[in-house]
């Protein structure tokens, strides 16, 4: 049994590499998605061989607090990660300044874990948030994050239209932002959920509260909050679940589109 706290992908060679967030206590002592009263969290790759072995792993982190929160693999095998940090940080020598408070950040690494080729940032001063990466075989790259205040995004600057907006940005293989696209809600916002059809269209799955803008259509929430789907830069539809809280879920590879309550 492996116990570990954080993200999984999955390679076509049945290897597992996983992100997530990992604390050193004071006594040495190595604790997954724990915090120490010294320390702080700090992110760690580790991979698996398809019996359960171990394989290799990186660490990355400062005396704050960092954490891997997702990650995905290319037809190559080459992780895409994407996660949180504060303060000035540096991945295998590619340094990473900070805006704020918690920055999202974007890494690609060699499979041999050894190696960052490219690491990017998505920044605000307040505190932004990492949900979701999807890549596709060529190795361009999706990402679902969360800001409240106004943060860079390549070359986007993003403004909230209320307490927390959604965006979904797309990057090459190389790591150059292609789009960033916020969504904009006049109370709460988040994208939960974010695929790549297998044309490269970018399926979005979330929730909003008040009004939301979201390409060219304006939307009311019908109770608390309201679901939303994305199909790339056009939006495909909003279904109310009522008054309660609610969670979203997203796509398939297929591109078959779902959408799940998980608490009324």
């Amino acid at each position: 049994m492996r116990h570990l706290s954080g993200a999984l992908a999955c390679s076509p060679t049945c290897q597992r590499d996983l992100s997530g967030c990992v604390s050193q206590c004071g006594d040495g002592v190595v604790n997954t998605g724990q915090d120490c009263d010294d320390g702080g969290t700090d992110i760690f790759v580790v991979a698996y061989t398809s019996a359960g072995d171990f394989d290799r792993s990186e660490l990355y982190g400062t005396s704050l607090d960092e954490a891997g929160t997702d990650i995905a693999l290319d037809g190559s095998d080459q992780p895409t990660i994407i996660g949180t940090y504060r303060g000035a940080i540096s991945f295998g020598g590619i340094p990473l300044a900070n805006a704020g408070d918690t920055d999202v950040f974007i890494l690609r690494m060699d499979p041999v874990l050894d190696t960052p080729f490219w690491v990017k940032r998505i920044a605000s001063a307040g505190a932004d948030t990492a949900t979701r990466v999807s890549v596709t075989a060529d190795g361009s790259v999706a990402v679902a994050a969360a800001v409240n205040a106004q943060a860079e995004c390549g070359a986007t600057q993003v403004i909230p239209a209320g307490s927390q907006d959604g965006l979904a940005a797309r990057l090459d293989a190389l790591g150059n932002f292609l789009w960033c696209r916020p969504l904009g809600a006049t109370g709460w916002e988040n994208v939960f959920s974010l695929v790549l059809d297998p044309s490269g269209g970018v399926f979005m799955a979330g929730s909003f509260a008040g009004q939301a803008t979201i390409g060219p259509f304006v939307l009311a929430s019908a109770g608390l909050h309201d679901v939303f789907l994305v199909l790339g830069g056009g939006f495909a539809g909003t279904l109310d679940f009522g008054t309660g809280e609610m969670a979203v879920s997203g796509t398939n590879g297929n591109a078959d589109v779902y959408l799940a309550w998980f608490r009324p």
